[in-house]
């Protein structure tokens, strides 16, 4: 299947995505979990607030 036609599908679905505040500590623990070590990373050392926004969709979860 081409990309335009899996993203019809996915939209055709309806599945929410989810805007999540959590502390920096929390988002490191989800990205940890999913094996997601370019973003414990970027966590890790970039200064930030206390809080941030992630983003789920089903099982995926991105940085805002």
């Amino acid at each position: 299947k081409d990309i335009k036609s899996r993203m019809q599908e996915i939209i055709d679905k309806d599945i929410p995505i989810k805007r999540i505040k959590v502390s920096k500590e929390k988002a490191i623990e989800i990205f940890s979990n999913y094996n997601m070590e370019d973003k414990v990373k970027l966590l890790q050392t970039c200064k930030m607030e206390e809080f941030l926004y992630i983003f789920s969709f089903q099982v995926h979860y991105q940085i805002q």
